[in-house]
């Protein structure tokens, strides 16, 4: 072959293969397996717990509360241990048990002596806003320094007490001790978007 023949097949151009628009897709470990949506913004991931858990993370840590607990519990098994528990148990579904004055009493007395405050929203998850209503009765920040537990800085929970309360209440007997054992705890056997934004929250299975 001579050298100008071999020279004009060199000289033809390559065709690159036609390209096509190509949609990505997420991965998945499976083939089939299906994309779960994204949470929305504000929502936080639960934490799956049995109830020897949850009670090792809550009532035995030795840590400083820094927020409130959201515990969603189908098996009511939660309800049942609290309610034999020494805590503040409020059936929020009661209505005399939400009025003002008596969450003010069991707020400063969960605080007092060292208690859980606890919320019991049964089966009405809904109702978490007609709850902050109630407390917020109290005072319009007292829902969210419970959520945050901004209640327990710079001895807040003092502008709480009344001197009715009597001896028992005086600012001397809220000590480290008592105040370290204070918890705030949302308890309900379902779950919604808006009790899903508070605190540390736990799935029990």
């Amino acid at each position: 072959m001579s050298s100008k023949s071999a020279a004009s097949k060199n000289s033809k151009k390559v065709q690159k293969p036609e390209s096509k628009d190509v949609t990505l897709r997420p991965t998945s470990s499976k083939p089939n397996e299906p994309i779960e949506a994204a949470k929305p913004a504000g929502l936080k991931e639960p934490q799956k717990l049995n109830l020897k858990e949850m009670i090792g993370i809550i009532f035995d840590s030795s840590e400083f509360p820094n927020e409130c607990f959201t515990i969603i519990d189908e098996t009511t098994r939660v309800s049942a241990f609290l309610r034999h528990r020494d805590t503040n148990y409020l059936d929020c579904l009661d209505k005399q048990t939400m009025e003002p004055e008596r969450l003010r009493v069991a707020v400063i007395s969960a605080i007092r002596y060292g208690k859980s405050l606890i919320f019991d929203l049964l089966d009405s998850p809904d109702i978490i806003e007609h709850i902050e209503r109630c407390i917020n009765q109290v005072d319009p920040n007292l829902f969210k320094e419970l959520c945050d537990f901004s209640i327990l800085k710079d001895n807040r929970y003092l502008d709480y007490v009344k001197e009715k309360d009597g001896e028992d209440f005086k600012s001397h007997f809220f000590t480290d001790l008592t105040l370290i054992n204070f918890r705030v705890i949302f308890l309900s056997t379902k779950s919604n978007e808006n009790i899903e934004k508070l605190g540390k929250q736990f799935i029990i299975v």
